[in-house]
């Protein structure tokens, strides 16, 4: 595939998208990015603020166990009970997001997007997992996050860097999330749906 397919490509994706990033949607990296540290990953929006946008990947699970890193949130962590790198901001830092039915009243809990039958929380604060895990179906925990300055975001949108989707309830916790990029691709329509199935680099083919 020549560069100027996969430009064609993308300038029919507009009809799958979302017009703007909003909290609880999914940026899709597309093969224009040209960052090697967001190649072929799905990051879930979960945070807009003054200075900007806060998101995790969601397709990157490593080989630490969350026995071994943070045993007290073992037991409702979920398959594949990894930590994910959620992006290169504050590597050390772990964010929890959870699962539960919807309008949950817990501390530490706040909504990140409701769905038809659930919601997906951001776990904030110096919280006791003992308090908030009765309340929620499982966690996921990611090390780092991903974060944009204001008007970062919107300008590589707008080159072609990511592709904006509305999320599924389970994209955020998936049991095979290493595979969420193809998977989310594939419930598109028009040429994203084809990008799955996209080389590493288009430009070469």
């Amino acid at each position: 595939m020549h560069r100027d397919d996969v430009t064609d490509w993308l300038d029919g994706v507009g009809p799958a998208g979302l017009d703007r990033p909003e909290v609880g949607a999914l940026l899709v990296a597309m093969p224009s990015l040209g960052d090697p540290g967001f190649e072929r990953t799905v990051v879930l929006i979960v945070g807009d603020f003054d200075d900007g946008y806060q998101g995790v990947i969601l397709s990157e699970p490593t080989r630490d166990d969350v026995r071994t890193a943070l045993p007290r949130w073992w037991r409702s962590a979920l398959p594949p009970r990894k930590l994910h790198r959620g992006g290169p901001c504050d590597p050390e830092l772990v964010l929890c997001l959870a699962v539960g039915r919807k309008g949950l009243d817990v501390p530490g809990l706040v909504e990140v997007k409701a769905y038809r039958h659930q919601s997906l929380y951001r776990v904030e604060g110096d919280v006791d997992p003992d308090v908030i895990l009765p309340s929620v179906a499982g966690v996921r925990l990611f090390r780092g996050y991903a974060g944009w300055d204001p008007g970062q975001l919107e300008y590589e949108i707008a080159l072609g860097a990511w592709l904006v989707v509305p999320s599924v309830a389970d994209d955020a916790v998936s049991a095979v999330s290493a595979t969420l990029w193809r998977t989310v691709l594939s419930r598109q329509v028009g040429g994203a749906a084809f990008l799955r199935a996209c080389p590493d680099n288009p430009a070469r083919n």
